[in-house]
């Protein structure tokens, strides 16, 4: 009995190992790099599509499910990527995030590229752009593009940047917006380039009312009288007259 559960313990750590390897395999990883970045290309099609595409494909997506709508053989879909990518890009674009959403499939197609170890970016650097880009830019493109283009198929923050953008607009009004997408800008363009921020403090710096500038230190007159050469003291009256009789 001792020495079949020694046999049992023994297959599944070999089992255990042999998983690991597995996964460790470089094989593995460049394939699965590979499915990562095609299906980021992919959905990247699909919501360029749906920009050009996507008004005469909205109603027949809107009326049917997923699987109703790849299903069907009347379905005619004009998106590029077909019935399904139609459905994707409308969640994607209209439900989430508005056109931002399309950083989602860049994020899928770099860390494809990383593990394909094609791409040394860091996936930190890369989730937080990508995770502080659906947020600024989809309140952002509400407020700019929804008051813009207001009947367009298109809802250019999504639900997520819509519904923020009127809680915002309602708080904190319009200048507040405005003032916020500024900080966002600001932001963006510190984290991306970090010599921005000295570009920043130099524009500050100029533009500093002249109120606040020093003026120049006027020259003191005590210290242009210590300036002037000292002239030799000339003997008095007496002096001479003793040193003419001693001659």
């Amino acid at each position: 009995m001792a020495k079949r559960k020694r046999k049992k313990t023994a297959a599944s750590g070999k089992k255990g190992v042999n998983r690991l390897a597995f996964l460790k395999n470089e094989r593995v990883h460049f394939l699965a790099g590979v499915v990562i970045a095609f299906i980021g290309i992919f959905l990247l099609l699909a919501i360029i599509s749906f920009f050009f595409t996507g008004a005469a494909d909205q109603s027949k997506v809107l009326n049917l499910s997923f699987f109703e709508l790849v299903r069907s053989d009347n379905a005619d879909v004009d998106n590029w990527t077909g019935a399904g990518g139609a459905f994707l890009a409308e969640i994607m674009v209209n439900d989430w995030f508005g056109i931002f959403s399309a950083m989602i499939p860049l994020f899928l197609i770099l860390i494809g590229l990383r593990i394909m170890k094609v791409s040394d970016l860091s996936f930190m650097k890369a989730l937080f752009i990508t995770a502080f880009g659906l947020i600024s830019g989809s309140i952002a493109s509400a407020f700019i593009l929804g008051n813009l283009f207001p009947t367009s198929h298109i809802n250019w923050g999504g639900a997520h940047g819509t519904a923020i953008e009127q809680l915002l607009e309602n708080s904190i009004g319009w200048p507040g917006v405005v003032l916020l997408i500024l900080l966002f800008l600001v932001t963006l363009i510190v984290i991306l380039r970090k010599s921005s921020i000295y570009a920043i403090q130099k524009g500050l710096a100029n533009s500093k009312p002249s109120l606040y500038q020093e003026k120049p230190e006027e020259e003191s007159p005590v210290e242009e009288e210590f300036s002037e050469p000292l002239t030799a003291k000339q003997p008095g009256v007496l002096r001479r007259l003793f040193g003419r009789l001693k001659r």
